[in-house]
Parts: structure tokens; sequence; C-alpha cells
């Protein structure tokens, strides 16, 4: 029996012994269901000051069986609004460069600005830490690596060769590694994906992660982001811009002080971390595209799973909550769940 007093979620603990016979899915949307009409019974017995029973009649099982069937079958409908609505494209095109062809690349890092324990003033390396070689000349098969071993299409992302992203790495720092130092599975990696494409130009977009391996400890930027346009007829780079994103904290470090021999974690602010050509992209109609920021999401997908669930913004669950008469959780963090920042 439950009283008025109630707490919603031992609700959701009713009718899971029901759903053992049912897929995944339909698993999901039984439970949505009953949950939904035990809390509107719930709802009614608490303003007749009642109590409630924590049991459902076989007559409700059904019903809510049925309802179910009725709405699955009425949602998987194929309409012609789901067909069209989908953004697909068909075409698929090969990527190459020149191999006598160079890239002259540019390299900045701008002095450290905050640091929360401040680091960035107590600890010299961090102090003084500064771009490798401001610019180096690079052969085009550095930058092959960031091409598809096969024909792609646009939204399409593959893996990044290690190789020619550490050469690059290298102009900013001796000791880039991509074996992060803290790493929960889901940290590695070096990814791409076709944003644009017409018969003369290419845009690829990046993430890699990565981090610089210090004399007594490391730096970690956020990410590595930017993108690499190709010219596809004369195949070679027309620009390549490799950043760290600005944001309010976007590196964390590890200072293995002698106070803190194991590992004294920091996280702070640079405002520039950067390698780039001098030309950079123009305005370029395209004949296939995705927008920057579905690029982005389909990069940062490949990273974090939770990336894959369909956010919205807080104001759209405020108003979304009531119509489909699901509860809000609100989970406050101190840093980004989206970067290896923090």
């Amino acid at each position: 029996m439950l009283r008025r007093n109630c707490n919603s979620l031992v609700l959701l603990v009713v009718g899971i012994t029901l759903l053992g016979c049912l897929n995944v899915n339909a698993r999901t949307e039984l439970l949505e269901a009953q949950t939904a009409l035990l809390r509107y019974q719930l709802d009614q017995a608490t303003r007749a000051n009642a109590v409630f029973p924590l049991v459902t009649t076989e007559a409700t099982q059904r019903n809510v069986q049925q309802l179910l069937v009725q709405r699955h079958v009425k949602q998987h409908q194929p309409t012609a609004k789901s067909k069209t609505s989908m953004k697909t494209f068909k075409n698929r095109i090969t990527l190459n460069l020149d191999g006598d062809a160079e890239v002259n690349v540019k390299g900045f890092i701008a002095p450290i600005e905050y640091t929360q324990y401040n680091f960035h003033v107590k600890w010299d390396e961090l102090a003084n830490f500064r771009v490798a070689e401001p610019e180096k000349q690079y052969p085009a098969s550095v930058f092959q690596s960031f091409l598809p071993p096969e024909p792609v299409t646009v939204g399409e992302c593959w893996q990044i060769d290690e190789a020619g992203a550490l050469e690059l790495l290298k102009q900013l720092h001796p000791n880039p590694s991509f074996d992060l130092h803290i790493n929960n599975g889901d940290s590695y990696g070096l990814w791409a994906c076709l944003r644009a494409y017409n018969d003369k130009f290419a845009e690829i977009l990046f993430r890699i992660h990565a981090e610089f391996v210090l004399e007594n400890g490391w730096f970690t930027p956020s990410q590595f982001t930017g993108h690499l346009v190709i010219d596809r007829i004369r195949e070679k780079v027309m620009s390549f811009n490799m950043y760290v994103p600005e944001a309010t904290l976007n590196f964390d470090a590890g200072w293995k002080a002698p106070a803190h021999p194991g590992g004294a974690a920091e996280i702070g602010f640079c405002p520039q971390m950067e390698l780039c050509t001098d030309t950079q992209p123009q305005d370029t109609e395209f004949a296939a595209a995705i927008t920057h920021e579905e690029a982005e999401r389909a990069l940062s997908s490949r990273f974090y799973k939770f990336q894959q669930i369909n956010w919205v913004s807080l104001e759209e669950a405020l108003e979304l909550a009531p119509a489909h008469g699901k509860p809000i959780h609100v989970i406050s963090a101190d840093g980004p769940l989206f970067d290896e920042a923090c």
C-alpha cells in the first residue's frame, strides 16, 4: 500500500515484472504508459485523501498494453513527412593530395591567463609554455593523414591517422601524446568529418584529443578542433586551422611538484593555442553540406555516448515536461562534460 505522500520514484518500480517478455523499446514504452496511468490514479486517490494500492489489476494492464500497441502502430507507420524531412546524401567522393606539394603552417601559444590554484605563476613550465616552432614547412603527406581512406559522403566520419597529427602537434610542443593521463574510456580519438563539398572544394572538420608531456607533469587541452579545405582539382591544401576552442576553462594540467610527487591537478584558461595556414576559407556555395553544428555533434558523438542523446535547453525542457507528463532531473557540474578540460 502507498499513502498520499508517496515518493514518485516508487512508481517506476511498478510493472517491471510484467516486462520480461517484451523487447527493449516495447519495455520502455510500456513502463512509460503504466507510470503515466499510475500517476493519474495516485493523483485521484490523493485528492480523495485515500490510500493507494501499489498494484494494478489485470484489466488495467490489458488496457495499458492495448493502448501501447495502438500508439506503437501509429508511431511506426511511414509518412510522407518523415521520408522527406530526413537529410541524406548518396554521392560519395574521393579526396587526395599532391604528394610533391608543401604547406606552410604558423603556430601560436599565448601566455596562460588563469589557473585555479595559480600554477601558471608558481610552476615555471606552465609560466613559460610557448610554441616550439612559430613557423614550419610540411609535405602534403602530413595532411593526407586527415583524409578518408575510401570514398565518403557528407556527414560521414572517419579516424585520422596518428602520424600526421602527431607531426603537427610537435610544432606546438615537442612531446605530444594521444594516451591521455586521465582516460575513462571515451577520451582517446582522432576523428574527421566531411562537412561540405562542390566540384572544386571539400571542407573537412576534425576533432583530436591529445596532451603534452612536460618535464614535471602534463598539459591536457580540452580538445583540438579545426578544419581542412582541399582544392579537389589541384589536390592541394587551401586552408588549415587547428586550435583549442576558447572557453571559460579550456585545459587541464598536472604538476608533479616536490610537495605533490603524485601530481597536483589544475585547470585553467589559455587564450590561444593554434596552428594555421595564411589562407583561411572564403564563403563558398557547396553542392552538398551539413552545418558546422551538425558536423561538430557528429564528431563529439564519436567520443561521448551521452552526446547521442537529443539534448534540449532548460527552457525547452520546462515546456516539454508538462506536455509529456515527465519529470525534470537536474544535475549540476562544475565543468564541461563534453571535452577533456575537466
